[in-house]
């Protein structure tokens, strides 16, 4: 693990509990998420109690959320499956099937996805983050693996619309990473012309990338899909073209977590995007330290993310070593 910076964690905690007093449940979410990502990387117990005292402050219960139509609802899940293994208090993992039951009624859209709109036939790639990782933590513990194919289907609807540009592609078993190299001059214009679209993106490699974290590892097929719609992802992100038109520092705390994630996972060569993605927070975490203000909720949340990841190792030594063969940890 990289040395801790004790004083900039100081400052991320502060400013996470500051900005849950007013954020909106779908903030709030980001942010407990985000103490127990430090938790996480840093083993600090008293992380885990903030995050279970917050998660019992701003959510009652699942039967709470249970009554909300809206996606944003899902990122709680994650929260209470990590809350009860910290606690070892059952409780808050029936709290996650509760909550997970809904994915059986979740409306999709046209397409064919997760959706809070079941009219749009237009593709929101951030609506992935909301509900899969969640999905496939659910399944994966509880649900018995059986919706691991509506999970992959649900990211192959997304790959096809936004990386295969041509709407008859000669072969359906093309990869992803191929798909975009095909049309990457159409999808670096795509996103030129939409500014929310990268941050779309970002978010949705975020969701690829954890939930790869959280399936079973042994099922390397799907794991590998993923990591083509992921690597896809990644490259657009990094495109010059596309990184010009983005002044929201947020996105770019967000992405460095994507990229320090997957590398620490494997599915990035470390020695070739590591530090891309330092650079990334540097800037972040000086903007923190120096500027004595409130930041809005996603900034802090996903500054968090990307300092959880920036400590944690990601050499590859480590590789399977200690741990039973697991691909990472």
């Amino acid at each position: 693990m990289r040395n801790r910076n004790k004083e900039l964690e100081k400052k991320l905690m502060d400013l996470l509990e500051k900005a849950a007093q007013n954020a909106s449940n779908e903030d709030c979410a980001m942010i407990v998420n985000a103490v127990i990502a430090l938790y996480k990387a840093t083993s600090e117990k008293e992380y885990a109690d903030k995050a279970q005292q917050m998660l019992d402050k701003y959510v009652v219960n699942a039967a709470e959320l249970v009554k909300d139509d809206g996606i944003h609802k899902y990122l709680w899940g994650n929260v209470f499956y990590n809350i009860g293994e910290y606690s070892h208090d059952s409780k808050y993992v029936d709290e996650a099937v509760e909550l997970a039951a809904c994915f059986d009624k979740q409306q999709r859209n046209k397409i064919g996805y997760f959706s809070s709109n079941s009219e749009s036939e237009e593709i929101v790639l951030s609506d992935f983050y909301y509900t899969q990782p969640f999905y496939m933590n659910y399944d994966t513990k509880n649900g018995g693996k059986e919706h691991y194919n509506d999970i992959i289907a649900q990211y192959n609807v997304a790959s096809g619309v936004f990386f295969d540009s041509c709407e008859n592609s000669s072969d359906k078993y093309i990869r992803p990473y191929d798909l975009l190299m095909k049309n990457s001059e159409e999808i670096i214009k795509k996103i030129e012309s939409d500014k929310c679209l990268y941050e779309n993106l970002v978010y949705y490699a975020a969701s690829l990338i954890d939930t790869m974290e959280l399936m079973a590892q042994p099922l390397y097929e799907i794991y590998r899909k993923l990591q083509e719609y992921y690597k896809a992802a990644v490259t657009v992100l990094l495109s010059s073209k596309t990184q010009e038109n983005v002044q929201d520092e947020a996105v770019y705390a967000m992405l460095s977590y994507v990229i320090l994630k997957g590398c620490r996972m494997k599915a990035l060569l470390t020695e070739k995007y590591e530090n891309i993605a330092e650079q990334l927070l540097e800037k972040i975490f000086y903007s923190i330290n120096t500027q004595d203000q409130m930041f809005d909720a996603a900034y802090v949340a996903a500054a968090a993310f990307g300092y959880s990841e920036w400590i944690r190792n990601r050499e590859y030594q480590d590789y399977g070593i200690n741990k039973g063969g697991v691909l990472w940890s």
